[in-house]
């Protein structure tokens, strides 16, 4: 949760493929820019807050009920 603004959010951290050493990044709520954590990490942080990811998973949902008519 944000220190600043109180929003709850989600950290993913995506990885390289070929490792590399790791690096100090600073994490930023995607609300208000407040620096939430630093963290080690040899790729990036995806960062969402709560609402975001909670969107973000129903449109998805959306996505795999969607029927197409007849393509022929």
């Amino acid at each position: 949760m944000c220190k600043n603004c109180r929003v709850e959010n989600t950290i993913v951290e995506s990885k390289l493929f070929f490792s590399e050493p790791a690096v100090k990044v600073d994490i930023l709520c995607p609300n208000c820019n407040t620096k939430i954590q630093t963290k080690q990490t040899d790729g990036w942080f995806y960062i969402q807050t709560i609402d975001q990811f909670i969107f973000e998973k129903k449109i998805e949902e959306q996505k795999n009920n969607l029927k197409y008519g007849n393509m022929s």
